[in-house]
């Protein structure tokens, strides 16, 4: 192997073990800050805001790097920069204490900026910098340092991949850090190879191109001005609608499930397959059938979002939203990688590429939920994208506007008259009518394909019709961080209260008395039982409940009891006082009180031994914040917890099955613990009872023998594989399950 091959190696090298940090500091951060900032979804959009941020600002300073002239001045300059952060991984992580929730997003920002921003920052730099430098070094040997952006996202691919399956179960959050400080090590041991290579040979001739102004070898484009700065726009454009399609996917399928690494790493995985795929040496799919295929999947997409048989069918859609988003990003980033200019303005490249991600993830993060009450961004996003059906390596046709607007009329004339007609039909065909209606417009984007403009039209009316006419009129529907929560009204008067997917809970309304509670916390469920018994003990007590909903477990309230619910999202406090909407709360017995805050945080400053029951009901939606199932959360609650009283875990989940870690951490604890399972009603009277499913743990067994006795509660079964978790380690990818029911 000659001298120049090895270097070369260094260069991919360098490139891969920078990517790959990128994408371990990411999650391992997110969850190490989750037990101090508790389980909200906006640690997760912050930390990956930052991120953006910083990747943005990485480019920026390599873009102004490597437009010095002289290549051993900013070798010179970006030593000093990578030796910096060598401090700071030494230093460890800060361990300040929680913020205040007012400023929660303020604090997590200087964190992250004193705890990992710097490192972040130069691996961030790496790619662009390295990648113009192999330019200059090996252009003349026919070696394009574009090719080295595949092995920039290999690099970020396999480690996103690593983390939730090798790194997230095996390692502690301690030892994880330790892996971090090791890798960077190695990258700088690596840059500072390459930099000795390159002070070594000395000054090259290629310095003499680096000037953009006087390079002969530059594109027409960038003589025009305002031709370059349009091709600018366009780039910013191509990389603002794959990076905003990704979070609105991961938003969309993660809206029931945990925001845990295991979840996201899917769609992010596709993504940074598209890049390998789009900027490798050699096209691998062709143009042409690329268009067919997305042009395909996303009328289909557009059409059964609305089918309510198939659009919460798990098994189907997740797969579909998946492969649209793949076939979206594959679309746009083989056009980005079709109009890459030449390698004297490879830095700028990459730069628009940034800031085309970052604004995607600025209006999605912090735009979006301000001016949209769902998700409209992702319909939004997927019309967008139709931009990326225009062929790069052919002329651009005519739009045809006569043919365009006849499309157009025609779809809206036969959804109108279609939907007139059906509007007789009987409920049974609900799930039918929308295919009915939905069709023409559907089939009339289908001969749009080569014009993307009407395809885009043609789609936005089935879009449009579709959000109209087939979701319900609710009585309350408002959108934050947390998501969108919507109350419902359904026959015999009931409203209930949806988040995504998902019934949080469900009431009779006008009945005029104390509402009966229904859903997963009626009279002959687990937590049901768990009350009958502990009513009948404690007639004065203190009850603290993690998690509001609609106040359903408020119906088991008696007098000389003071209840205190702890609710992290803002929204679902003003839907459960809201009496127009639910009544729990209203007819309570007892006393009762609403803080606003995490669970975990906020009962830590509750006196200790003065709780009777702790109820963590924070579980449904299939989500897990972890940091109120860890070691050291449990002993919060059990210090916490009076002689003889009682903590319960709400566990109902179509997609994890957390019983073996709260066994093991009841083991741990030296708790007594319990569990049981129960069916939904049948009948038509009960048809708002759910399945559901719930733990109860004690310091004494003789505290919870009554309803192994009384009702069909058990210990619970062990699991081999189980491990205890602690805010140190978790490992999510153990309590999955595929069932896809209770």
């Amino acid at each position: 192997m000659d001298t120049a091959l090895k270097i070369m190696n260094l260069y991919v090298l360098s490139i891969f073990l920078a990517s790959a940090q990128l994408f371990i500091v990411q999650p391992m951060f997110a969850k190490r800050l989750l037990p101090i900032l508790g389980g909200t979804p906006s640690v997760w959009t912050t930390c990956m805001l930052f991120y953006q941020l910083v990747l943005l600002g990485g480019y920026t300073y390599a873009h102004l790097l490597s437009r010095q002239k002289n290549v051993r001045y900013q070798v010179a300059t970006h030593l000093i920069v990578i030796l910096a952060p060598l401090a700071v991984l030494a230093a460890g992580p800060p361990a300040w204490s929680p913020p205040n929730a007012d400023h929660a997003v303020q604090w997590l920002l200087i964190y992250l900026l004193v705890s990992i921003g710097a490192p972040f920052f130069v691996l961030s730099t790496n790619a662009p910098l390295v990648q113009k430098w192999f330019s200059l070094k090996f252009s003349e040997r026919g070696k394009s340092a574009y090719a080295l952006y595949s092995a920039s996202n290999a690099g970020s691919m396999l480690a996103l991949l690593a983390y939730p399956f090798l790194i997230e179960p095996h390692l502690r959050l301690s030892e994880q850090y330790k892996l971090l400080q090791i890798c960077y090590v190695a990258f700088v041991i690596v840059m500072v190879a390459i930099m000795f290579a390159i002070f070594k040979e000395g000054k090259k001739s290629a310095d003499e191109g680096h000037d953009e102004a006087e390079s002969p070898a530059l594109s027409e484009t960038s003589c025009a001005p305002l031709k370059r700065w349009s091709q600018r726009l366009g780039w910013v454009f191509l990389a603002f609608v794959p990076s905003s399609l990704l979070l609105s996917v991961t938003t969309y399928i993660t809206s029931d499930i945990a925001p845990c690494p295991l979840l996201w790493v899917v769609p992010l995985a596709l993504y940074l397959l598209t890049f390998i795929i789009a900027f490798a040496e050699k096209q691998i799919v062709s143009q042409k059938w690329l268009n067919v295929i997305y042009s395909v999947c996303l009328i289909s997409l557009a059409v059964v979002f609305f089918w309510k048989a198939v659009a919460l069918n798990f098994a189907f859609m997740f797969p579909l939203h998946l492969f649209t988003l793949f076939l979206a990003a594959l679309l746009c980033h083989t056009r980005l990688a079709h109009s890459k200019p030449e390698t004297t303005r490879l830095t700028e490249f990459y730069l628009c590429l940034s800031i085309g991600g970052a604004l995607g993830g600025i209006f999605n993060t912090l735009i979006a939920p301000q001016i949209f009450k769902t998700l409209f961004e992702y319909p939004l996003g997927l019309l967008l994208s139709c931009a990326g059906l225009v062929n790069p390596s052919q002329p651009s046709e005519k739009s045809n506007w006569r043919f365009g607007g006849l499309l157009i009329c025609v779809s809206l004339a036969s959804v109108a008259v279609l939907f007139a007609v059906s509007s007789g039909l009987p409920s049974p065909w609900d799930d039918y009518r929308i295919l009915v209606v939905l069709a023409p417009a559907a089939i009339c984007s289908s001969f749009a394909i080569r014009q993307p403009f009407f395809m885009a039209a043609c789609l936005a009316i089935v879009f449009f019709v579709g959000g109209k006419f087939w979701r319900p009129d609710f009585l309350f529907e408002q959108r934050n961080v947390f998501g969108t929560l919507a109350v419902a009204e359904v026959p015999e008067k009931t409203h209930v209260l949806i988040h995504g997917a998902i019934v949080h809970g469900a009431e009779i309304m006008d009945q005029g008395t104390a509402p009966e509670p229904l859903t997963y916390y009626h009279h002959d469920s687990p937590i049901g039982h768990i009350f009958n018994v502990f009513n009948q003990q404690w007639r004065a007590a203190d009850v603290a409940v993690i998690g509001l909903g609609t106040g359903s477990l408020a119906a088991y309230g008696q007098p000389g009891q003071h209840w205190t619910f702890y609710e992290i999202n803002p929204l679902v406090t003003k839907v459960a006082l809201d009496p127009a909407l639910f009544t729990y709360l209203l007819y309570m017995q007892g006393e009762k009180s609403i803080k606003i805050g995490d669970g975990r945080q906020s009962i830590g400053e509750t006196r200790d031994k003065t709780l009777s029951l702790i109820v963590l009901d924070a579980f449904s939606s299939d989500s897990i914040p972890v940091h109120l199932l860890t070691r050291e959360a449990l002993q919060i609650y059990k210090n916490k917890l009076a002689d003889g009283g009682l903590i319960v875990f709400h566990i109902s989940s179509r997609a994890v099955d957390l019983t073996s870690v709260l066994r093991e951490l009841a083991k741990d604890a030296s708790l007594a613990c319990l569990v049981e399972q129960t069916g939904g009603r049948k009948d038509k009277a009960s048809s708002h009872k759910f399945a559901s499913k719930w733990l109860v743990m004690a310091k004494d067994y003789k505290d919870i023998a009554v309803l192994q006795q009384r009702y069909t509660f058990v210990p619970p079964s062990a699991a081999p594989s189980a491990s205890l978790w602690t805010d140190d380690f978790s490992n999510v990818f153990e309590t999955l399950r595929f069932e896809g029911s209770l």
